[in-house]
C-alpha cells in the first residue's frame, strides 16, 4: 500500500476506518481528509442517525413527524423583558475596564461539579462519529 502525504503540512498520512467510513488523517496536522465515495457514507450515516434520534425523542404512541406532513406547532413567544418605569432605580454602571466582574454570590469557580468532570453530550452525528 503507498503511503499518502498530507495536502496541507506534507505529513504521512494514516488511514483508519471508523463506523465503516475509511478517514485519512494527517499524523502531523491531524487534518481529516475523505474521498467522495467515504463522503457520500458519512452523509448517509448522519441520516440515518438523525432519524434514530428523531424516533426515539418522540413520544410513545405517537410517530415522528413524516415528511409530506404537517410539523408541530411552534413554541408560544417569551415574554418581553421587564422595562422599568420612570422614576425606577436606575441600574449600576458597568464595572471599570481593566477588572474582571465580581461573582455574583453562590457561583464560584466549582460550577456544581464538585471535582468531577461533566460528561459531554453528543450534539449530533459527527461529534459522535469523532468524539
Amino acid at each position: 500500500m503507498m503511503s499518502l502525504t498530507c495536502p496541507k503540512c506534507h505529513g504521512e498520512m494514516r488511514q483508519y476506518e471508523r463506523s465503516g467510513v475509511v478517514i485519512d488523517q494527517c499524523s502531523e496536522c491531524r487534518g481529516i481528509f475523505l474521498d467522495r465515495g467515504e463522503l457520500e457514507k458519512l452523509f448517509e450515516a448522519e441520516a440515518n442517525w438523525n432519524r434514530q434520534q428523531a424516533t426515539a425523542a418522540a413520544p410513545a404512541g405517537q410517530p415522528a413527524h413524516q415528511p409530506g406532513g404537517f410539523p408541530p406547532p411552534p413554541p408560544p413567544p417569551a415574554a418581553a423583558p421587564h422595562q422599568p418605569g420612570y422614576g425606577a432605580v436606575p441600574p449600576p454602571p458597568p464595572p471599570a475596564h481593566g477588572y474582571p466582574p465580581a461573582p455574583a454570590y453562590g457561583h464560584g469557580q466549582h460550577h456544581g461539579y464538585h471535582g468531577h468532570y461533566r460528561r459531554k453530550k453528543h450534539k449530533s452525528f459527527l461529534d459522535e462519529f469523532f468524539g
